[in-house]
């Protein structure tokens, strides 16, 4: 299963900056963010189901943040498995 996720968000004020905790800065950019994952089934018996899983956050390693000052991760790449007990 390959599953994508996109993220859209335009120009704003940042909430926090109301309180004139930096009166320069009060804005953050518009950004766009893309996140890719995957998983690919191992093994299915006697209720026990094991996949392998991959993701690739913020896949073409965007700089962005959510708040001003607090600049978010850039590129992150995970890998492992995850196993269902039924």
């Amino acid at each position: 299963m390959l599953n994508l996720n996109l993220r859209y968000h335009s120009e704003s004020e940042d909430p926090l900056m109301k309180f004139n905790l930096d009166p320069e800065v009060n804005t953050m950019d518009a950004m766009f963010v893309a996140d890719v994952g995957a998983s690919y089934p191992i093994m299915n018996r006697n209720g026990v189901q094991v996949q392998a899983v991959g993701r690739v956050s913020n896949l073409f390693d965007s700089e962005y943040s959510t708040f001003v000052h607090y600049p978010m991760a850039g590129r992150f790449i995970s890998a492992g498995f995850e196993v269902n007990l039924r």
